[in-house]
């Protein structure tokens, strides 16, 4: 930019002296162009998205070279869109980058499903994953996850949460999914006493017991009230627990029948001769228990014999009595068991079922659960009972149906927000309430998040749900969506302008095309009051307030010349001298210019010449050429004068006398005697006094 002479020559004519003034060529700025790399944003581990900009100020000719370091493996953070010239032809194009903002992936872990019988130690736990970019595992989290649950080898049957936390990483935005842990029953153990018996009087025998379904922890205690002195009857062998550490075992009772113990009754041996009275006969026993006699029998024995004391000589056999038995043994043993059995919360108990183990049942038992579609998320006695059943040794085992938690699903809800608009109001969406039931039911509401913000760029990012606590759901999450569109678009433009050169910058306007504009937006100008006449690019940007996709057009000012006015005074001189030497003054310059700033100085010229006669003669101010000033130019007067005496003059009335400058020297006179020398005005005339 700057001036170029416009040099002039080779002009030839026959009657003319030709001189050469050169003209000029001022190259000024071009239009203005900003291209502006838009900014952007990509989740960690995606590739970078093409790279877009935008042009403002005119148009441009070529293709500029957009480039940024970021790859898929660089870390969450901002990186700078570099913008070159590449085939771009303009000139007076800024190149302003953009921002690659790389956000936190999405990363999912879960705690897994897990299951394990009653009384078994806990499994170990192992998180799953969904969401790793660039091959990357679990090795790359700063803090690796917890799984932890309530539950215990000993919990009740039912399912608990895996709890998921405590998960830290650089690039990657973590949402927990609880596992499961599901508890279901032991494998069934019958402990089950053998039956057994002894005579009355004995000591009980060692009692046995067999175990049916697995393997028995520890040692059950079995009892009996029976002692050597019970009567002959039925007892009770009972079977405990004991140390017994396994869970789902039903214990069966035996029983111990006391029998009759046997007693022998003989009627002795005597000796009596003939003829003499028949001796007393007495009873000899042989098995009393308990140190009993014979005053525990019920009827005493009665001994006799056919021999009388006339009898002949001989043995004569007594009649003793031996009571047959009748022994009734015990049934049986039939076991009606209760079918364990589940159903999630608010749905109808299935049919409950039982199975009988050891014989063929008469009739039906009756079979009942309190449980009903809304009872809450525990466990509940199936109960069974004799019914129409005629057997006899039947043991009813109760079952259990467990409620588990019904699965509740919560979404985060899908939004859609301008760049720049406030957040909306996040609402989870739920799928699963049993009961006709609401969020009112939950112990604890979830909370919904995101990582955007109302200033985030425009893309999709997740609505995180988290946190819901309730005693009858299973809470799954998925993520919502909030989907970040660009905000309408607004044109600032800026109204170019002019002022002129000294001149302080005037306030600069702009207009606004598409939308409301937040704030004052900002500007700035290379121009100063002591800026040179041409145009200075007015850049507009980002000012008071935040706005979103705007697109700035920058304007022009306009330096123009200031006005510059090259005079003379009023010269005089007598007739026959030379011109005098013209003084050119000046009128406005700027920013304490002085003559030394013009590029061609202009001169002051009249006609008149040594032999000019006596009048006045205009001096003509001209040629002047300045960079910053626009010349005007005011002429002065040269008065040629005679050599002595004062110009005839003939009034005949009295005349008002000026000077030339329009002071008044003399009023109402018919004289001009005794002026000092100079040139008056007299009724629009010059006089000349010598």
């Amino acid at each position: 930019m700057g001036e170029y002479p416009v040099k002039v020559s080779g002009a030839e004519a026959q009657n003319y002296e030709i001189s050469y003034v050169d003209g000029k060529l001022t190259i000024i700025a071009a239009d203005a162009i900003t291209v502006r790399v838009n900014s952007v944003s990509r989740l960690y581990g995606d590739e970078n998205p093409t790279f877009e900009y935008t042009v403002e100020g005119g148009e441009l000719i070529g293709t500029p070279i957009l480039s940024c370091l970021a790859t898929p493996t660089s870390p969450v953070g901002e990186y700078e869109i570099k913008i070159e010239a590449g085939s771009v032809a303009n000139f007076n194009v800024t190149y302003v980058s953009g921002t690659l903002t790389v956000e936190k992936a999405p990363l999912i872990i879960s705690g897994g499903e897990y299951t394990l019988k009653q009384g078994d130690p806990l499994p170990p736990f192992k998180a799953e994953y969904e969401g790793f970019k660039n091959g990357e595992s679990f090795d790359v989290l700063i803090q690796q996850p917890v799984l932890t649950t309530e539950a215990t080898p000993a919990s009740p049957l039912g399912e608990y949460p895996v709890v998921v936390s405590g998960a830290e990483a650089q690039n990657y935005a973590i949402t927990y999914v609880n596992g499961k842990l599901t508890i279901i029953e032991a494998d069934p153990i019958t402990v089950r006493v053998h039956n057994t018996s002894r005579l009355y009087g004995d000591e009980n025998p060692w009692f046995e017991f067999t175990v049916e379904g697995g393997e028995l922890k520890g040692a059950p205690v079995i009892s009996c009230e029976a002692t050597p002195t019970s009567p002959v009857g039925e007892y009770e062998i009972k079977v405990e627990a004991g140390t017994v550490e396994n869970f789902n075992v039903t214990y069966v009772s035996g029983t111990l029948t006391v029998e009759k113990a046997p007693l022998t009754i003989s009627g002795g041996e005597y000796t009596m001769k003939q003829g003499d009275p028949l001796p007393e006969l007495k009873a000899v026993f042989e098995g009393f228990k308990n140190g009993e006699t014979a005053e525990v029998l019920t009827v005493q024995p009665v001994l006799t014999t056919e021999a009388t004391s006339v009898s002949a000589l001989g043995e004569y056999p007594e009649i003793s009595y031996v009571d047959g038995k009748l022994t009734i043994i015990e049934a049986d043993a039939i076991m009606v068991k209760a079918i364990n059995v589940k159903r999630e919360y608010g749905e109808e108990n299935p049919k409950l079922e039982y199975t009988v183990y050891g014989g063929e049942l008469r009739g039906e038992p009756v079979i009942t659960c309190v449980a009903n579609p809304f009872s809450s998320v525990g466990t509940y006695d199936i109960v069974v009972e004799p019914g129409t059943v005629e057997n006899f040794n039947v043991t009813y085992v109760n079952g259990t149906l467990t409620v588990e938690k019904a699965s509740l699903f919560i979404n985060g809800g899908q939004y859609t927000m301008k760049q720049g608009d406030p957040l909306p109001e996040f609402k989870a969406v739920y799928d699963g309430f049993k009961n006709e039931e609401t969020p009112e039911v939950l112990i604890e509401q979830p909370t919904l998040s995101t990582l955007a913000t109302s200033d985030s760029a425009p893309g999709v990012y997740s609505v995180v749900v988290e946190g819901a606590i309730a005693d009858n759901y299973e809470i799954l999450y998925s993520l919502g969506t909030l989907t970040i569109t660009e905000a309408d678009p607004i044109v600032v433009r800026v109204v170019s302008c002019s002022r002129l050169y000294g001149e302080e910058n005037p306030e600069f306007e702009y207009t606004v095309e598409g939308g409301e504009y937040k704030g004052v937006p900002a500007f700035t100008c290379a121009a100063t009051k002591e800026s040179p006449v041409g145009e200075y690019a007015i850049e507009v940007g980002e000012g008071s307030e935040k706005n979103y996709n705007v697109t700035y057009i920058g304007g022009t000012l306009t330096v123009e010349k200031a006005p510059l006015l090259a005079y003379v005074d009023n010269y005089s001189r007598e007739f026959g001298e030379e011109n005098p030497v013209f003084v050119i003054q000046y009128d406005g310059f700027r920013n304490n210019d002085t003559e030394e700033c013009l590029e061609v100085v202009p001169v002051a010229s009249t006609v008149a010449t040594v032999n000019s006669p006596a009048g006045d003669y205009e001096i003509v101010v001209s040629g002047g050429v300045a960079q910053n000033y626009e010349f005007s130019y005011q002429s002065g007067t040269l008065t040629i004068i005679p050599q002595s005496g004062i110009d005839s003059i003939s009034v005949d009335h009295p005349v008002n006398v000026y000077t030339i400058q329009g002071t008044l020297v003399r009023q109402n006179t018919t004289s001009l005697q005794g002026l000092p020398r100079g040139v008056y005005i007299v009724e629009g005339r010059k006089v000349t006094v010598k």
